[in-house]
């Protein structure tokens, strides 16, 4: 087996857990190793015999590391190389495309069997099963905090100097990224507070403005509430009921104020992007500038693509600040996460008696997705309601991977989507969900009002009349 003189230990892990967790988020989380004789991280005799007795398995891989100085989150910049069980797992690896790294720029090897002596009795705990959502709600604000980073060193290199000052923590790295653009206390608490709420609506969970706005508000803090953040709530809510606002886009005054606006109405990189083509100068360069560290608080470090990460030649720095921010916030037990809205399990029967699983007019066909019974759409769409709770909630007109995609999305269709948009509750929107399909997005309370059955039929209604829906569809029991 090939082992570098610099690696000293080593850790054992799903390969699916490398490819989707440690190498996007450029993170090595030891819950989600294997524990190897009580221990999480082992040394180079450990793994002889770990190999000599066949206990890798081709679904999993060896990590080596050039130290280990504690903490539950290790640098990715320790990683030494990665052995596979077999050839034919090395080169699926490394042959495969994608996005977010690159995986030529990894030292892999293929394990082999020694001649060590592998006489040491092994005993293998497998690490416990990751639900995506769960791992993305845990990650997504220090992700969001090291995305903000990343591009900012991207503008201001100097800043790779003050990155050692703010190891483990969190809030005050954000806060001195922020006043690069803010020199106003009572705009930079605002913008933390929005930023954190972009983090938590992130690009997985959706963009439902009603959701966003009531999220943005009860994490404000009270000290930052003046007449111009009244009137921001006020715009907001009028955004939400579509109607008519002025909006103001310069520098001159309420940055944080007015790039969250832009945001709001525009919460892609894309979309942002797009706006300052049609804007030209009446988009301030720091209101540009700051919405775009919001739409990036939404996708994170981890979406990055390996491009995008590479623009930054030596992210050492970086990774090593990533990890510290883990850390510090796995060692804060007791403290309250940032906007935690009560889950599903946290409420109590009584506060929650209605509960989709349960009602005849609905049919689960899968976690988190159910059919209408008697409601059938039109050939080309679907009408699946789709529910992650307290982050999702959704009806799916058209599925992007379906097997004819977005086709229907043209035309005529276009156009009438644009009507109904105006006849649709407060908080209800229709959008494009990335590599999801075409939805109604619901306001979250939905999921938990007795009276949801006849919202549906309201919408059902209109879908009816711009045929997606067929004309039978109705809300009634099976």
């Amino acid at each position: 087996m090939e082992m570098t003189p610099n690696t000293t230990y080593y850790v054992m892990l799903p390969k699916r857990y490398l490819s989707r967790y440690v190498l996007t988020y450029e993170l090595l989380p030891l819950e989600y190793c294997f524990d190897v004789n009580g221990q999480k991280v082992f040394d180079r005799s450990t793994v002889h015999s770990l190999i000599n007795q066949g206990k890798v398995g081709d679904k999993n891989v060896v990590v080596g590391l050039t130290q280990h100085l504690g903490g539950s989150y290790l640098p990715y910049s320790n990683i030494s190389n990665i052995g596979f069980a077999d050839q034919d797992s090395l080169n699926m690896f490394v042959e495969r495309s994608y996005e977010n790294y690159d995986s030529r720029n990894i030292e892999c090897y293929a394990l082999t069997s020694g001649n060590e002596p592998s006489e040491l009795a092994i005993d293998i705990v497998e690490p416990s099963v990751i639900d995506k959502h769960t791992f993305t709600l845990k990650m997504a604000l220090n992700d969001a905090i090291v995305a903000a980073t990343h591009s900012h060193l991207l503008v201001y290199p100097q800043f790779a100097t003050e990155l050692p000052n703010f190891k483990g923590h969190a809030e005050q790295l954000l806060s001195a990224i922020l006043t690069y653009y803010l020199d106003d206390t009572n705009q930079l608490a605002i913008a933390i507070a929005f930023f954190k709420t972009c983090s938590f609506f992130n690009i997985d969970a959706g963009w439902q403005l009603i959701e966003v706005v009531e999220n943005f508000n009860k994490i404000l803090p009270s000290k930052a509430n003046s007449d111009d953040v009244k009137r921001w709530f006020e715009t907001a809510q009028k955004i939400i009921k579509n109607e008519d606002v002025n909006l103001i886009y310069s520098d001159d005054k309420n940055i944080a104020l007015r790039a969250m606006i832009l945001v709001l109405l525009n919460p892609e990189k894309d979309n942002i992007n797009a706006m300052k083509v049609s804007l030209q100068e009446h988009l301030g360069e720091k209101v540009y500038s700051l919405a775009n560290i919001f739409v990036g608080a939404r996708t994170g470090y981890s979406y990055l693509s390996v491009e995008q990460r590479n623009m930054l030649e030596d992210r050492t720095q970086l990774q090593l600040l990533n990890a510290s921010l883990y850390n510090h916030a796995s060692d804060e037990l007791t403290s309250e996460p940032v906007e935690q809205i009560p889950t599903q399990e946290q409420i109590s029967p009584d506060e929650n008696k209605f509960i989709l699983d349960q009602e005849p007019w609905l049919k689960s066909v899968s976690p988190g997705i159910f059919e209408l019974c008697a409601v059938k759409p039109m050939a080309g769409f679907d009408l699946s309601l789709e529910y992650k709770p307290e982050s999702f909630f959704a009806w799916r007109l058209i599925d992007a991977n379906g097997t004819k995609g977005m086709e229907k999305l043209k035309g005529q269709l276009a156009l009438n989507l644009l009507l109904i948009q105006g006849k649709l509750p407060a908080g209800v929107r229709i959008e494009v969900i990335q590599d999801r399909g075409l939805y109604i997005t619901l306001p979250l309370v939905w999921a938990k009002e007795a009276d949801l059955k006849n919202k549906l039929q309201y919408i059902i209604d209109d879908l009816i009349a711009i045929k997606i829906a067929q004309k039978s569809s109705k809300l009634v029991v099976n």
